[in-house]
Parts: C-alpha cells; sequence; structure tokens
C-alpha cells in the first residue's frame, strides 16, 4: 500500500560525481543541497553572490563570474550604517568600505576560478519577484531594506527567463564546452504576495526550465526538487515551522533522490562509506583515554586507509590526520 504518489525521475545521463568540481547558484536551497554535498566530501563552491531567488539575478552573477571585472567603491550603496552591493545577500555587507570591497571581490575571483573548472553548475531558482532601481534601472538582487520608493516591481515571465538564460547558456557552452547545467526550481514556498502569487511564480519558472531543457538537453538537466517536496512530501510534517521551508528531514530526503539520479555506481559506495566515517569523526567518547576508544579509533582509521585503497582519487588526508590525532592524545 503506497501512501504517496512517487514522482518518476529518469536516471541522468551525467554522471556526476567524487571527481567533480561544483558551483551552485541561487536560492536557499541550494546552500541546503551544497551543504549536503560538502559533508559527503564532494568539492563544492556555495554561492559566491550569497543566496539569490529571482533567474535573472542568478543569470547576473554567473556572467559576472564569467567575466569577473572587480567590484569598485561606486558599485556600492551606503545605508544603515553598513555598504551593501544590489548584487549580493546582505551576507556580504560590511560597515567598513575597502572591507566590503575586499570581501566582494576576493568571492568573486573565488567563484570565478571554480566556474572556469567546474564540471557541473547547479542552479536553483527561488521566484520570480524582480525588483528595479528606480533611479538606474538595475536589478537589485537583494533591496536590502531600502524603502520601496528606491524600486520598480516586476514579475518575470516564462520568456523573459528563457531568453535571459537561452543567451546565458550559448555562452557558457562557447566557454565550458564539457560543463552541464542542473537546473531546479526551489521547494521553498513564498507567500509575501499570497499563494496564488506563488503558484504562478512556479509555474513560470517550471515552464522556463522545461523549454531550456527541450532546446539544450545535452547541456541542462532539470531535477524536480519542487514536485518531490508537494507530492512525495505533502503533509505540514515536512515543513519547519515556518511553514514555509523544507524540514531538515525533507531536504535529506530530496538530497538523496538527487544523488540516486545523478551520482554513479561507485560513488553512491563511497558516498555511504564517507558518511560512517563522518558519523565515526562526530563521535564524543565518555572515555577518550580508555582502550575502548582507542580501538574504535584504529578500526575507523582503517576504513579510511580502505577508502584510499578503493578510492585513490578521493582526498581523505583530514580524517587521517584528526583521527591520528585521537590516538596520539
Amino acid at each position: 500500500m503506497q501512501f504517496t504518489t512517487p514522482v518518476y525521475i529518469p536516471q541522468s545521463a551525467f554522471g556526476l560525481g567524487y571527481r567533480d568540481r561544483l558551483l551552485l547558484m541561487g536560492s536557499c536551497f541550494a546552500v541546503e543541497i551544497g551543504q549536503r554535498m560538502a559533508a559527503g566530501g564532494l568539492d563544492a563552491l556555495i554561492n559566491p553572490f550569497g543566496i539569490l531567488y529571482n533567474p535573472l539575478s542568478i543569470a547576473i552573477a554567473l556572467r559576472r563570474l564569467m567575466h569577473p571585472k572587480p567590484y569598485v567603491a561606486a558599485d556600492l550603496f551606503y545605508h544603515n550604517e553598513q555598504f551593501h552591493s544590489f548584487d549580493h545577500h546582505g551576507g556580504f555587507s560590511r560597515h567598513d568600505l575597502p572591507e566590503a570591497l575586499a570581501f566582494v571581490n576576493s568571492k568573486l575571483s573565488e567563484g570565478a576560478e571554480r566556474l572556469s573548472l567546474a564540471s557541473y553548475i547547479v542552479v536553483s531558482w527561488g521566484n520570480t519577484a524582480l525588483f528595479r532601481c528606480a533611479d538606474d534601472d538595475r536589478v537589485a538582487g537583494n533591496c536590502h531594506k531600502l524603502p520601496a520608493r528606491h524600486f520598480r516591481r516586476e514579475r518575470l515571465g516564462v520568456e523573459d527567463i528563457v531568453s535571459c538564460w537561452r543567451a546565458l547558456v550559448k555562452d557558457l557552452k562557447e566557454m565550458k564546452p564539457d560543463a552541464r547545467l542542473i537546473l531546479t526550481v526551489s521547494p521553498v514556498r513564498y507567500l509575501g504576495d499570497g499563494a496564488r502569487q506563488n503558484s504562478l511564480s512556479k509555474s513560470a519558472m517550471l515552464i522556463a526550465a522545461e523549454e531550456l531543457e527541450r532546446e539544450f538537453g545535452e547541456h541542462i538537466s532539470y531535477f524536480p526538487a519542487y514536485e518531490l517536496m508537494i507530492d512525495e512530501l505533502r503533509d505540514y510534517r515536512f515543513y519547519a515551522p515556518d511553514m514555509l521551508h523544507p524540514s531538515s528531514q525533507a531536504v535529506d530526503y530530496i538530497w538523496e533522490r538527487f544523488r540516486q539520479t545523478f551520482f554513479a555506481a561507485p560513488d553512491h559506495q563511497l558516498f555511504a562509506a564517507w558518511e560512517e566515517i563522518q558519523k565515526a569523526l562526530r563521535h564524543v567518547p565518555t572515555r577518550p583515554d580508555s582502550a575502548e576508544y582507542r580501538q574504535f579509533v584504529e578500526k575507523t582509521l582503517e576504513k579510511v586507509e580502505e577508502i584510499s585503497r578503493k578510492f585513490p582519487y578521493f582526498d581523505t588526508s583530514s580524517a587521517r590526520q584528526q583521527l591520528q590525532s585521537n590516538i596520539n592524545r
């Protein structure tokens, strides 16, 4: 007996794995998935511009990484005792201008380098609400709590998204012919404008993603995170207390489906083995000086060495050092 409506996800031909370098961009869901990738030992860089929600702002950020022109003082503005960038999340704002510029430019350099090396770019679109600066028509990825009079509010349509991303994907293909793009629509509900607008927003992004996948199928794969949330996890027990964000359990489930979709078989084995090592590393002994704990650490170290033998391309040095220090103390 089934108590849910399963979402069928075909096995991807992309074959993402531990040999790859990844770049994640977009909504807070990109952060959730990226953190699980990093915890599982994958080489993932997450949001070098901070959290961004609308597809146009995410595209602007990716283009800046393709052509990493450094930010200068004129690109930032001062409000509420901090210097901000409209291209960045509020976590990039600083009280000191040189510090703010140094931080955004260091992340720009880091992101540009990662893009040049990335095998996969994972993008999470959040919603279609768009804010343009009233004085110069710039797109504001974040409004930084400026009064509403400073912006003109728009809502992106399907063609707005498709035309912007079609041009971006073509340029990415020219720059990085072997790179692959994984698109997803965030399962987070954005109810600031009401439930109807949330549905319209998700619908526009879903249709846009389908058109782009149809046009660039060999370079783009769509992953149905939103559909998993509203169909397989259709219950408020899978939401966080705000009733908008997926719970940690729900994100774990969506992440598991992501792995099943994109990982090759050997990398499933490596992920399971490394997850066991991570649990052992997090273990806090009641008696760290006991023979029993020393035996536990030595057995874990043997498992790490076995992973190194089976998967020589996977870096286990940090785990080995931590375990060795636990033995020697």
